[in-house]
């Protein structure tokens, strides 16, 4: 397959290849800012940098109660989204423009999101990227937006396809995408290897913690200011900042260390960086000799150790949620991959803790680095479009969602099924049946392929005599629960209320409505009516689901999108995510 070309020369880094940008935008007045140009304004009230975990309304709503002085909204949040994207495709615009055309060339932009993302949050998501442009380049309508894999399964796609390890059917690969913010985990087992395709299916729900290597740098600024402060040294935080981003100074620097930690070459007793505005400065307090703090490597192994800790916590809750379900299958290989992923220290810490791993779930492990861990997902959502583009078939052929989804239904009573449910009599056709059931589509954390049928269900509408002139519209409820066991109806609470399908029943041609007689004997008897019947599909798509109302080879649904998140990608369950405090972090980057 093609290696996609990638995008590496960026405004604020000419001359320079850099293969990502920073998600950094900076506003003074009317002048905006955006990825490597903010970087003149380290400490500016303006910039406004790791904001992309506020997009999640309750992550927000978290931060607003521990920083009311903030003053951050939905809207700026908003805002900051909509004018960096804007800037991003307008850069990516004028480098493809370079050597290709565009409103006359097919484009879709795909996007990946991270596990620990709810259902509506990626929907936002996709609203803001259509919003800053991406979707109007051409005038022919060839451009178009996706939400493709989630970052671990397209991690996993390219690491498959690039890797000198020889896959083959049937192994279990777990793959962790550990980065800036978030670490995703997704288990998935290989299908079939074929011409440099791939087919996988999901074994479990991707699942995601807020654990990345923003962490490793709020740990050395809070090192650094405390010894700053105890030396007496005036705008301790600002030049513990200045410290941790510094990328440029000849000598060393922190992020230089970090990347270095756990090679060869990085494995140094003691390091000395540079602590800008301090030069030839000594201050034993600050542990500063020279203009230079020294840093133990048992200092960086502090940094290190508590990520690694919680991400060997993430994959044995997974081994353990594989061997409630799936006793037979066992992993083969765990794939690292993202910035934190890349670590040589990380993968030591896993190396450490999960050779000779004893488990029933695991055989003969191996852990591997994708070949390039911060590309990966970039390359494995091309690699999957370029496969559903010549075969017709993504990568992922069955998916797992991380919550059980399904629809309100009124079904004839059923003296076995029904035990202690509501009933009532339809006053049109007469029948007793059971109030608000729940016929339910998707499963929690077990696999489904487009197609199946288990994801059709009959349904029929009902309208009298009297109605027939205007029939108006079919709504039905789409229910989700996240828990393992779902609820048999409505009543019970358990179960939350996701959104509405409707079906505008004028379109339906009247010859399709089926007249049905007052019965005069019999149980039944009801009234004269009309009926057309349904059948509700629920569409699996690469990373959502939708439901649609067909009857006769025809779609009646009203144009809607449920995108929800499957855990192949699906929807991160609040519960499953690591309990981290961000907000510390966050806030001082945006002082």
């Amino acid at each position: 397959m093609t290696d996609p070309k990638m995008i590496h020369s960026w405004p604020g880094k000419l001359g320079v290849v850099q293969f990502k940008v920073p998600s950094t935008i900076y506003y003074k007045g009317s002048k905006v800012k955006w990825g490597f140009l903010c970087e003149d304004h380290d400490h500016d009230e303006g910039r406004k940098e790791w904001f992309k975990t506020y997009l999640d309304p309750e992550k927000l709503e978290q931060f607003c109660q521990k920083n009311p002085q903030a003053g951050y909204t939905r809207t700026n949040i908003h805002k900051w989204y909509r004018d960096y994207l804007k800037y991003l495709y307008r850069h990516i615009r004028e480098q493809i423009k370079k050597s290709h055309s565009w409103e006359d060339k097919k484009i879709c932009f795909i996007f990946s999101v991270p596990s620990t993302w709810s259902l509506s949050t990626a929907d936002d998501f996709k609203n803001l990227i259509k919003e800053a442009g991406f979707a109007d380049g051409s005038k022919k309508g060839l451009h178009s937006v996706e939400i493709g894999l989630y970052e671990p399964q397209a991690a996993a796609v390219y690491t498959i396809q690039e890797s000198f390890v020889a896959f083959y059917p049937k192994d279990v690969v777990l793959v962790c995408d550990a980065g800036g913010g978030t670490t995703d985990l997704a288990l998935l087992e290989i299908t079939k290897v074929e011409d440099r395709f791939v087919h996988l299916d999901d074994v479990l729900a991707v699942q995601g913690a807020n654990i990345g290597a923003v962490f490793i740098d709020q740990a050395f600024i809070d090192l650094v200011a405390r010894r700053l402060e105890a030396g007496g040294i005036t705008e301790a935080t600002k030049k513990a900042y200045a410290m941790m981003r510094d990328t440029t100074s000849r000598s060393t620097t922190f992020e230089g260390c970090k990347c270095a930690f756990g090679l060869p070459t990085g494995n140094a007793p003691f390091y000395e960086i540079v602590v800008h505005g301090c030069e030839a400065l000594t201050n034993a307090a600050a542990n500063i000799t020279d203009g230079k703090m020294k840093f133990s490597r048992d200092d960086f192994k502090g940094f290190f150790d508590p990520l690694a800790d919680k991400i060997i916590r993430l994959i044995e809750r997974q081994l353990t949620d594989m061997q409630e379900m799936h006793k037979n299958k066992k992993v083969s290989y765990i794939v690292l991959s993202g910035g934190l992923g890349s670590s040589a220290y990380i993968c030591q810490r896993l190396e450490q803790k999960f050779k000779d791993y004893d488990h029933p779930n695991v055989s003969n492990l191996k852990i591997i680095v994708s070949h390039e861990p911060q590309l990966s997902v970039a390359k494995g959502l091309v690699f999957d479009c370029l496969q559903r583009m010549k075969v017709g078939k993504s990568v992922l052929v069955k998916k797992a969602s991380r919550a059980s989804f399904g629809i309100v239904v009124q079904p004839v009573y059923d003296k076995e099924r029904h035990v202690g449910e509501d009933l009532f009599t339809d006053k049109l056709d007469g029948l007793k049946r059971a109030r608000n059931q729940i016929h339910w589509f998707v499963i929690k954390d077990k696999p489904v392929q487009e197609n199946d049928k288990s994801l059709r269900y009959p349904f029929s509408a009902f309208r009298s005599p009297e109605e027939m002139d205007d029939v108006g519209t079919l709504t039905i409820k789409v229910m989700k629960y996240d828990g393992d066991s779902p609820p048999k109806s409505t009543k019970y609470g358990r179960a939350v209320h996701e959104l509405d399908v409707e079906a505008d029943l004028s379109e339906i041609p009247r010859r399709k409505w089926e007249k049905v007689h007052r019965r005069l004997f019999g149980f039944g008897r009801g009234q004269s009516h009309y009926r057309v019947s349904f059948e509700i599909r629920a569409v699996v798509g690469p990373t959502n689901l939708r439901f649609e109302l067909w009857c006769d080879g025809a779609n009646y649904t009203n144009e809607h999108n449920i995108n929800l998140e499957w855990v192949e990608g699906a929807e991160a369950s609040a519960p499953r995510n690591e309990d981290l405090d961000t907000d510390k972090i966050y806030m001082g980057r945006t002082r």
